[in-house]
């Protein structure tokens, strides 16, 4: 793991969580807000801080190889758990609910 990774996986925790609270307020100005996609928004944002804990130490401690595998194994399942949050939200919106 080098820094500049953990610069993306940092910067791109801050942007998304930026981004969610953003459209919470917007939700919270029209009256609409969609509980299920809240709960699933915000598994999804620890996930995304559990794999930026991940990579800190994986960037820490270099050459123990359980952090990097975890690491590798764990990224495909919150990365997919960010997509099933991204497209609810997007059928919220669609839907209006």
């Amino acid at each position: 793991m080098h820094r500049r990774h953990l610069a993306l996986f940092g910067s791109g925790l801050v942007c998304d969580y930026v981004g969610t609270h953003l459209m919470f307020l917007y939700g919270l100005s029209t009256g609409v807000i969609p509980e299920w996609h809240i709960l699933i928004g915000l598994v999804s944002l620890s996930g995304m801080g559990f794999h930026f804990l991940l990579a800190l130490a994986a960037m820490l401690v270099r050459r123990i190889d359980v952090v990097n595998r975890l690491f590798h194994r764990v990224s495909l399942y919150i990365y997919a758990g960010w997509l099933v949050a991204f497209i609810t939200g997007s059928i919220a919106g669609i839907s209006g609910k």
